[in-house]
């Protein structure tokens, strides 16, 4: 064996013995789902109210809130400025954090007023509940997912109406739509 062998073989023995070593301390957890996650949920909210440019003011959500689980867990929402209540800024929840505003760009000849929900009427802990609920549907219908991995609030603005939209459920023999009344109650359970 020649020494650049004997160097290769070093260099090899090296780093197999660098990447044995690991750190002790490291655990390797698969992430919680978030939208089950009450605690996170709750602090998303709290977080929200307390940022500076809402600070002790009643906060409008602009038509919908789309709270997503999974390896993309983030909460996407629109606000009604309180500065400028004609300016809705949209705002992203991710890691533990929001982002600053962002303008959103709004068309059509409709009202903001009529295109918004007060923000204490949503409730981000109900989530939680509703991923249970949508679990239990889709076990008993032996869906192939059994991790939702998106909910959305919903502002239906032609009628008013308010209420949470679930992932379809997809089974071998059918698919479900799920959905919820505002207050985080089974609105329907039905098959496609």
């Amino acid at each position: 064996m020649n020494i650049k062998q004997k160097i290769g073989l070093l260099c090899l023995f090296v780093m197999l013995g660098l990447s044995a070593c690991g750190d002790e301390n490291k655990q390797t957890t698969v992430p919680a789902n978030f939208l089950v996650d009450e605690q996170a949920l709750q602090n998303a909210e709290d977080s929200l109210k307390a940022l500076p440019q809402f600070h002790r003011r009643p906060l409008n959500v602009f038509q919908d809130v789309r709270f997503y689980g999974g390896d993309s867990a983030r909460i996407e929402i629109s606000i009604q400025n309180p500065a400028n209540p004609d300016y809705i800024d949209h705002y992203i929840y991710k890691s533990g954090r929001w982002s600053g505003p962002q303008p959103v760009r709004i068309f059509g000849n409709g009202r903001i007023q009529d295109n918004v929900t007060a923000l204490e009427q949503i409730k981000f802990t109900k989530i939680a509940e509703m991923v249970g609920i949508w679990k239990q549907k889709a076990r008993e219908v032996g869906s192939y997912k059994t991790e939702p991995d998106l909910f959305t609030f919903v502002l239906y603005v032609p009628d008013q109406s308010r209420y949470w939209h679930s992932p379809v459920i997809e089974a071998p023999r059918a698919s479900y739509d799920l959905s919820f009344h505002q207050d985080g109650t089974v609105k329907a359970f039905e098959q496609r």
